[in-house]
């Protein structure tokens, strides 16, 4: 069974070389193996979420900081996200589900 730290840290490298669509599929490959569970899974969410945000894929960005939202961070991210598109409404609505 491969390890998804392994592939996390691919991804990892992808991102900081600015190639965030293989980075993402690198996250979306470590998401699918099953090794990897609570705070580790709302990482690579956040991660990808990351990749999202800097491929203009918000709705994407939006839905993986929402699954991964036991992670602080994410919530941070996510209120990034909505500030880009200046949704703060939503912002708002979505906080009823924390």
């Amino acid at each position: 069974m491969e390890d998804y730290t392994a592939v996390k840290e691919e991804g990892n490298k992808y991102f900081n070389e600015n190639k965030y669509g293989e980075a993402a599929s690198c996250y979306t490959k470590a998401l699918s193996l099953s090794s990897v569970t609570g705070n580790d899974k709302a990482v690579l969410l956040k991660n990808r979420a990351a990749c999202f945000l800097k491929l203009d894929k918000h709705n994407e960005a939006i839905a993986d900081c929402t699954s991964g939202i036991i992670e602080f961070s994410s919530i941070h991210r996510l209120v990034f996200v909505y500030s880009e598109l200046g949704v703060s409404d939503t912002l708002s609505r979505d906080k009823k589900v924390w």
